[in-house]
């Protein structure tokens, strides 16, 4: 990013006119800010528990661990791409559009995997089944979802469920809006 910032400021020809491209303003502001997250702040910090006493420096500046949040600005730059791709724009409108058809899709999918995942949690006591893919409502709808919508997804499902539900919310809320979404959108 430095190298861009630095052939886009050697590219005009009045050097005072980058301070009037506010694009090149807010590009540069995002680099400074990365030059300062990256290199400067951990030689602060690192010279800061050094000099302190038995690193209490380092609780004084933990402060500046905020500044590593300026960091989601540099997704603002995908403001800048879309508007260089006009059809990538057609294509988010027709997202935005198509989105409650996507919710409707999803809570009716959600509904006919809740009402089969009782079904199949009741019918399954006391079988292998149960201990598989059935043992109480939310494995029978989790096996139910992965058979039924990402039967490819499989492992990496099964996987991260066990490792943190939260991290299964976020893989799921992807594959479907992203599946479901594109599917919506080429049909």
């Amino acid at each position: 990013f430095l190298v861009e910032i630095g052939v886009r400021f050697a590219a005009f020809d009045v050097k005072r006119d980058c301070c009037r491209d506010a694009w090149f303003v807010f590009d540069a502001g995002l680099c400074a800010s990365m030059v300062v997250d990256t290199w400067l702040l951990p030689v602060t910090l690192l010279m800061l528990a050094v000099e302190g006493d038995g690193g209490g420096g380092v609780r004084s500046v933990a402060i500046l661990k905020t500044l590593k949040i300026l960091r989601l600005l540099r997704m603002a730059r995908m403001a800048r791409l879309l508007s260089a791709v006009p059809e990538m724009m057609v294509i988010i409108r027709a997202m935005f559009i198509a989105m409650r058809t996507v919710a409707l899709t999803l809570t009716l999918l959600l509904i006919v995997v809740y009402v089969f995942g009782i079904v199949l949690t009741q019918v399954c006591r006391g079988t292998k089944l149960q201990d598989t893919y059935f043992g109480n409502l939310f494995s029978s709808m989790h096996s139910l979802l992965i058979a039924g919508a990402f039967p490819d997804q499989n492992d990496i499902l099964r996987a991260v469920a066990e490792e943190n539900f939260f991290f299964w919310l976020v893989l799921m809320f992807f594959l479907m809006l992203g599946t479901v979404t594109i599917m919506n959108m080429m049909v």
